[in-house]
């Protein structure tokens, strides 16, 4: 069985990190300790931006290995098809991201998601996703809740092509630059081609449920902007 894995259509074995533990490496050796200090004080002041989802993490560094780790570094098993991926965001030690690990190609196989059986996963400010893609090869997405007055991340994606369905409430869609607002109520739909500056916003008084994908399925392209 080969231990072998893939971040950003890079073949990787074991596992791969990014930010300060990866420079500390390549520049010290492992089992560094004292320099790996110095790389985590210097990162506090150039942080490694994740984009995740629509959203913008700032980390210290992030861990990706082929499936899952338990808290002393070792595997059950190889062949679960699960990724484990992990962010240090300050002097505590590396945590797994809340995202769920991304899960084997579907290809041949029908995926059907219920709206009533979907897992949420609530943000800081009370809006909540359920993910879609790990049912996906070849397009990304996901169902969004947005409470009264909130916002999602104002970015450009930089090689999607975004799609936004309004399922229940009403969004407000901002796009281009500068930015002006579209409105779109139930059922409506908006494409939104890649270069585009955009910000999803819910300015009215009752929550909004909207689906959003993009394709082709890559992640790491988005360039975040400030708000409209």
């Amino acid at each position: 069985m080969i231990d072998v894995g893939r971040v950003n259509g890079r073949i990787f074995l074991n596992n791969v990190s990014l930010g300060a533990y990866a420079a500390t490496v390549h520049e010290e050796g492992s089992g560094a300790l004292a320099p790996l200090a110095r790389w985590l004080l210097r990162f506090r002041r150039s942080r490694l931006r994740l984009g995740l989802d629509g959203e913008e993490r700032s980390v210290l560094l992030l861990l990706v290995g082929n499936n899952e780790y338990d808290a002393g570094g070792h595997r059950d098993r190889l062949d679960a098809g699960n990724g484990d991926r992990r962010r240090a965001r300050g002097a505590r030690s590396a945590a797994p991201l809340r995202a769920r690990a991304a899960r084997s190609p579907c290809e041949n196989r029908r995926v059907i998601f219920r709206l009533e059986e979907l897992e949420w996963v609530e943000r800081d400010d009370g809006r909540r996703l359920a993910r879609l893609s790990d049912g996906m090869t070849q397009q990304r997405a996901n169902l969004w809740r947005l409470p009264p007055h909130t916002k999602g991340v104002r970015h450009l994606e930089k090689v999607q092509e975004e799609v936004f369905i309004v399922l229940e409430g009403r969004l407000t869609l901002m796009l281009g630059e500068p930015a002006e607002p579209v409105e779109l109520g139930r059922g409506d739909v908006a494409v939104v081609p890649p270069g585009t500056p955009l910000q999803v916003r819910n300015d009215g008084d009752s929550e909004l449920l909207l689906f959003i994908s993009g394709a082709p399925p890559e992640t790491g392209q988005a360039e975040y902007l400030e708000d409209a």
